[in-house]
């Protein structure tokens, strides 16, 4: 769970918005980011706007291993303004509140196996 590794891969995301009158969650559009960090407890990726501390996400991981992304629900826990190729961006650091079993094993099996060694070659 406390494995990192660093990853550039597409990320797709949806805020969910709660109204607090009917107590229910609607979902924005999506939004796409590029991934930085991912770990079996969460992820950390690049978001063009800034998503406000303890915001839920709906988010779409694109890693390797599969053509079809591993998805979570996620809680955002920090964000950090920066620059990526020249734009402004903000690393949005998260951790999985809904994730599947299955999936979670498959991306922290590529994280160790294969993702591992592809980062010490670099």
């Amino acid at each position: 769970m406390d494995f990192r590794i660093n990853l550039s891969i597409p990320v797709r995301y949806m805020i969910a918005a709660r109204n607090e009158d009917e107590g229910k969650y609607s979902l924005t559009d999506f939004f796409r980011g590029l991934g930085g960090k991912f770990s079996g407890g969460g992820a950390a990726f690049y978001a063009a706007k800034e998503i406000p501390v303890g915001s839920l996400l709906y988010v779409e991981m694109f890693f390797p291993f599969d053509k079809n992304p591993i998805c979570t629900v996620s809680e955002v826990l920090r964000i950090k303004s920066g620059v990526l190729k020249g734009k402004k961006v903000f690393l949005c650091v998260t951790r999985f509140v809904l994730i599947g079993p299955k999936e979670q094993d498959r991306m922290v099996a590529y994280m160790i196996g294969d993702g591992a060694r592809a980062q010490k070659k670099t």
